[in-house]
């Protein structure tokens, strides 16, 4: 029995919206399952072919269980049967580069949800780790400097600055395409031999830095409960657009990439540009979602390793109880006596649900 999802976007993004879907339609919908009995049939290891080499059994192996979208953006457990071992080991290389890039969120997302990796920042400013509050499950994170955490009491927002690891912007495009081809049909996969050749062997890579260059991210304004992706077709085929455009959710965010040199596509020559649409961000929810969704353009072309940016996590309390609030002395687990100053907050602990005991 089918369950019937509803999506939504944001009242400020509809003429966007508009002007998406007179290119686009709707090709795919892929919700990762939570539970693997909720996978549907795989083919048995015998029977397997993996599309990434074309190797079949028994000249090589089908032991592992490749998800179709990685873990490293949500736990679930949706996993393919056309990935073989060798190649599902090659894909596993981009990955260190994508942990990096999702930085501290995948510490505080991970939140009742999996094990909870440690975050530790490269200049030991910030960590963020597995912890507990009354016997709960929490995310703590812990400012090793002063001026880290600031609060706004007026508003009750707690800012964060984070540095982030650094990484290679060229694996984490990598990984993205590598989870939009995962999703193609056989009859559409064959069409994108030259990307093939990119994420399995590294061919053409300056062709490929170059739309990289051209990867949309989106803050959805909430959490996404289980990693879930949208491919999209284009409506007219002799458009010079790109035929598909892949769209990502994960954690609060969402990443939107075209998948370039499809066979029969317009080949772009050197520094020319197409105006890629955006497509705002669909949220799986019954309620109507106010404002509007903005988007910042990232460039993941880079070949070698890119320092960490500094970013700041904006989080929102209750303003009157951040104002009544009392210091606590961690270590000891005293409170203490004297007045609470909310400049001086330098650990905040994160649980999923409101623990017994706490007020």
């Amino acid at each position: 029995m089918q369950r019937k999802i509803q999506f939504r976007t944001y009242e400020g993004n509809h003429t966007h919206c508009d002007a998406f879907f007179k290119e686009y339609e709707v090709l795919d919908i892929y919700i990762a399952p939570k539970d693997p009995r909720n996978r549907g049939k795989l083919k048995k290891r015998s029977e397997m072919i993996c599309r990434f080499c074309g190797k079949k059994h028994p000249d090589t192996t089908f032991v592992s269980k490749p998800h179709i979208i990685s873990r490293l953006f949500g736990n679930n457990a949706g996993i393919s049967d056309f990935e073989c071992d060798k190649c599902n080991n090659h894909f596993s290389k981009f990955e260190t580069s994508t942990a990096d890039f999702l930085g501290v969120n995948r510490s505080i997302y991970s939140l009742g949800k999996e094990k909870i990796p440690t975050f530790k920042a490269p200049d030991g400013s910030m960590e963020a780790r597995a912890s507990e509050i009354y016997g709960n499950e929490a995310v703590e994170i812990s400012a090793k400097m002063p001026g880290l955490i600031t609060s706004l009491t007026d508003t009750g927002k707690i800012e964060v600055q984070v540095k982030g690891n650094s990484y290679i912007p060229i694996n984490v495009y990598k990984s993205l395409l590598k989870i939009a081809l995962t999703r193609m049909s056989e009859s559409e996969f064959i069409n994108y031999g030259l990307a093939l050749a990119f994420i399995m062997k590294g061919l053409n890579t300056n062709h490929f830095s170059f739309h990289a260059t051209q990867v949309f991210r989106s803050q959805i304004g909430g959490e996404v409960a289980t990693p879930y992706c949208i491919l999209f077709r284009k409506k007219k085929v002799n458009s010079d657009l790109p035929t598909h455009i892949f769209q990502l959710y994960y954690q609060d965010s969402c990443l939107q990439l075209h998948l370039p040199y499809r066979k029969g596509d317009k080949q772009l020559l050197e520094m020319e540009k197409l105006e890629i649409p955006m497509c705002p961000p669909f949220v799986i929810t019954t309620e109507n979602l106010s404002g509007r969704a903005n988007y910042e353009i990232l460039d993941l072309s880079g070949c070698e390793k890119k320092a960490g940016e500094v970013k700041k996590m904006s989080l929102n309390f209750d303003k009157e109880k951040i104002q009544q609030g009392v210091p606590v002395n961690i270590d000891q687990g005293r409170i203490g006596n004297q007045k609470f100053d909310p400049n001086e907050i330098v650990t905040i602990l994160f649980a999923r649900d409101k623990p017994e005991g706490l007020k």
